[in-house]
């Protein structure tokens, strides 16, 4: 059985606002909750924060890492984020729909009944579980996996392009419509449909 991964927050964390923020190097410990984020996040350190119902998809954040943090039902629609960290995440029933990761490292986080239709994603990714997510039009591109789970996830016309994903079981995923390189799907597990699936990317028609 794979670990799972959970953020370490503490019980006693304070509640703030994040439109109050200004240049702080680290933020620990608080509760942000029910509201749109209007200001520019950069350069920033979230350690140890939960985000419950926050929108960010007006402004972009940038330079700023996400350790030890939760976020539950945030908008992050169309968000941009490069070259930065997110390690022992939660993301559940969020939407990234549009979310662009690039160049950035995701650790030890798990995307819990998200959507990330149309996001991009060209990351390392390590220990890092998609669960009952849509990632329809979702693009892998570039991307290191390593130790990745994807469980019942809607995968339809996803592309996948120089990422293996090899040892990656997709069994109880919806992968019609799938477009990737050869080298991107070989020793990937799924079942008999998602082979027929598989084989068209050969050019391969199977009858039933």
């Amino acid at each position: 059985m794979k670990k799972s991964y959970k953020p370490i927050i503490k019980c006693d964390i304070k509640k703030s606002s994040i439109n109050i923020i200004t240049k702080e190097d680290k933020i620990e410990d608080c509760l942000f909750e029910g509201e749109e984020c209007v200001i520019n996040v950069k350069n920033i350190e979230f350690n140890g924060c939960i985000f419950k119902n926050v929108s960010f998809n007006k402004h972009p954040i940038e330079d700023t890492d996400f350790i030890d943090c939760a976020f539950e039902s945030c908008d992050l629609s169309n968000i941009d984020i490069k070259e930065k960290l997110f390690l022992r995440c939660s993301f559940k029933n969020c939407s990234l729909v549009g979310a662009s990761f690039i160049e950035s490292s995701i650790k030890e986080t798990t995307f819990f009944e998200c959507n990330l239709k149309y996001a991009n994603i060209s990351c390392f990714i390590k220990n890092v579980s998609f669960i009952n997510s849509i990632m329809t039009d979702l693009r892998l591109f570039q991307n290191k996996l390593n130790n990745v789970t994807i469980s019942n996830c809607d995968l339809t016309n996803i592309e996948v392009y120089n990422t293996s994903l090899k040892g990656v079981d997709l069994s109880t995923c919806k992968i019609d419509g799938i477009n990737s390189d050869i080298d991107s799907i070989k020793g990937v597990t799924t079942d008999m449909i998602g082979v027929i699936n598989l084989a068209r990317i050969f050019g391969v028609n199977i009858k039933l």
